[in-house]
């Protein structure tokens, strides 16, 4: 019998990077032509490490574009606050802004100069 392709498959699942009880899984299907003067055992190992190395590099960047996102959703959700605080501050300066300039109206000292 003589081979002319080999199928390999590799399959990683990991823990998810930021929540709890929840996986990442991975999993990659290769199918490789053999030529007539190829040796199917060396091709089936070739496939199977080039598989593996696919399977771990894109897990790699899922869980480090998860954590970019998490850390985006972080960032944003802070912004909102500060505008938020920023806002309600703005305000309270408006209205003391308001009492200073009546509590400077009445508490002016006298000019004495005029008296004398």
């Amino acid at each position: 019998m003589k081979v002319k392709q080999v199928t390999v498959r590799a399959g990683r699942t990991i823990p998810h990077p930021t929540r709890s009880y929840s996986n990442v899984k991975t999993e990659i299907e290769l199918v490789v032509d053999v030529e007539s003067d190829d040796d199917p055992e060396q091709v089936i190992s070739k496939a199977r490490i080039q598989a593996e190395q696919i399977v771990h590099t894109h897990q790699e960047q899922v869980c480090e574009s998860i954590r970019k996102g998490v850390e985006i959703v972080s960032t944003q959700s802070r912004i909102e606050q500060l505008e938020a605080e920023l806002a309600i501050l703005k305000e309270k300066q408006q209205s003391h802004q308001g009492l200073l300039f009546a509590t400077t109206e009445v508490n002016e000292a006298p000019d004495y100069d005029d008296q004398w």
